[in-house]
């Protein structure tokens, strides 16, 4: 038992004379795992083959999300828990956006 009233009291871990710990990059801790790797993975593969996207994942959600390059889009950004589902989201958005371009360009050839 260590008397409170001694000279030196006892080094605890965060006292200033008593080296700092370093973590163990060999130890399975949890700031040193990848998290969701496989579906950051899907997402960056997305992203190389969408050109117009950017395609990104949050771990933090668990959602992939798309950010739209250009403007010639509904919906500028889209999310979803699946690839597949974010791709669906990704063509419905074009789609509609065509579709809405195509409208207008008749309504002009009618007007003329």
């Amino acid at each position: 038992m260590h008397d409170r009233t001694s000279a030196h009291p006892s080094p605890g871990r965060h006292r200033q004379r008593r080296p700092h710990s370093q973590p163990n990059p060999d130890l399975d801790h949890p700031a040193h795992r990848d998290w969701d790797g496989g579906q950051k993975a899907r997402a960056a593969h997305l992203d190389l083959l969408e050109p117009g996207w950017l395609v990104l994942y949050g771990p933090y959600h668990r959602r992939f999300y798309a950010i739209a390059r250009t403007a010639a889009v509904t919906e500028p950004l889209v999310q979803a828990t699946t690839i597949d589902g974010l791709r669906t989201l990704m063509r419905e958005s074009e789609s509609e956006a065509a579709a809405g371009m195509m409208g207008a360009r008749a309504q002009r050839g009618r007007a003329a």
